[in-house]
């Protein structure tokens, strides 16, 4: 894990302080995450993840925001990092997530600002992404994702899993929520 400077903020999401971003985990302290949902031809890019960082699949974009930096220059920075892609975001909404990581022992939690951003053809002909990051990009229907989930939570993130049933609310898209870990 790549450690950083981020802000440490309250229930409302307000300012308190500023940490690494190990300790912020290590003591469960509140902090920002911003991700992006990314659509090419109607499907989600979904992420699994490289081994080293679990293998599990997660959001097409995602990371932490770093100390003074807003969700969405969070979120611009995040997509050229991972993706190599610099493209509009739209916001789609804001959760909190308060979970315990068991691989790590880390209790995260995090504000979660969500975006989505939709590639045409060139951009997604542009896209590189980081194998650091990424082991591959997985293109996949909302409704395949839900029933993947559905069918095998484990092999996703706890963040996408507690994120996509806040992007399907507020798309108001008619999909079952799925079981959060």
């Amino acid at each position: 894990m790549t450690d950083e400077l981020i802000d440490l903020v309250n229930g409302k999401d307000e300012v308190t302080g500023e940490a690494m971003k190990s300790h912020a985990h290590t003591n469960g302290l509140i902090h920002r995450l911003a991700v992006v949902y990314v659509f090419y031809n109607g499907e989600l890019l979904v992420q699994k993840r490289s081994p080293q960082k679990n293998g599990l699949l997660d959001h097409s974009v995602g990371g932490h925001v770093g100390k003074g930096e807003s969700y969405e220059i969070a979120a611009q920075r995040e997509m050229q990092e991972e993706l190599g892609l610099k493209t509009p975001l739209s916001f789609v909404g804001k959760i909190f997530e308060d979970v315990i990581d068991p691989l790590h022992g880390f209790h995260f939690k995090h504000h979660f600002a969500i975006f989505e951003a939709t590639l045409d053809d060139a951009q997604f002909r542009s896209m590189t992404p980081d194998s650091r990051e990424a082991e591959q990009i997985i293109p996949m229907t909302l409704e395949k994702m839900a029933a993947a989930m559905l069918k095998n939570a484990s092999e996703f993130t706890a963040g996408i899993l507690r994120s996509f049933n806040e992007y399907i609310i507020q798309k108001n898209i008619a999909i079952k929520s799925v079981p959060l870990k």
